[in-house]
């Protein structure tokens, strides 16, 4: 099985067989048999969207940032895990067989109304789509499984996992060495294939320690959100 976690996020398995699955796409695999195929319309971009509405809200109250991701990463990493958070059910553009569905916040009280608990119920929901999914092939498959799957294949060298300081940790299926870049609006993340400069040999030549390997994340702004700014200001 292979887990992909990006703007959109899938799951597939492959087969030696053709089968139809409700809400599964079945694909021709091109060294043979067939591929399964299960993709939520809101992976990465559903947290996108929580990390907008965050930064939506410190502008309307006088404190505008470019992003949220760093703040948002800090309250995670810095709080206790909540045992009741908000439930968050995050079809915010339908699903590929009703694009009418929408998503929805519940489980609020006075208690758990927090950035907290949104940040939290939003992840979790994030998973727990993927997780249905799977679990309608295999119904013993936990929620732990698809986390622990994906650090399983990036620890195999089947997926690169690429640690983003603004915000969850993403895994790319292109395991050949390349770098890449995030639009700190949107959270997007778009491969750099161009050569950059031998960056190893010149640690090499200042630090006391061997460099064997290197990965860059630059930070930016997508074509498509400064087009959105643009017409914002306009």
């Amino acid at each position: 099985m292979l887990v992909n976690v990006g703007t959109g996020s899938q799951f597939s398995v492959h087969t030696s067989d053709y089968l139809v699955r409700d809400g599964l796409e079945t694909r021709p695999f091109p060294t043979g048999g067939y591929l399964l195929a299960g993709s939520s319309l809101c992976g990465g971009r559903a947290y996108a969207l929580l990390e907008q509405f965050f930064r939506q809200t410190a502008q309307m109250l006088g404190h505008p940032a470019e992003s949220c991701y760093e703040a948002m990463a800090r309250l995670l990493d810095s709080s206790p895990a909540l045992a009741d958070p908000a439930v968050v059910t995050p079809l915010f553009q339908g699903t590929r067989q009703n694009p009418r569905l929408r998503g929805s916040i519940t489980n609020l009280s006075t208690d758990n109304f927090t950035p907290l608990s949104l940040l939290y119920g939003m992840m979790r929901g994030m998973a727990d789509e993927l997780h249905e999914m799977v679990k309608g092939q295999d119904p013993n498959i936990s929620i732990a499984t698809v986390y622990r799957n994906l650090n399983q294949l990036a620890a195999a060298g089947k997926v690169l996992k690429i640690s983003n300081p603004n915000g969850a940790d993403r895994f790319d299926g292109n395991i050949v060495h390349h770098n890449h870049a995030v639009c700190s609006c949107c959270g997007r993340m778009f491969d750099i294939m161009v050569p950059l400069p031998d960056v190893c040999a010149a640690a090499n030549a200042q630090r006391d320690i061997y460099v064997d390997g290197v990965s860059m994340l630059f930070s930016g702004i997508c074509a498509r959100c400064a087009q959105t700014q643009r017409n914002e200001y306009r």
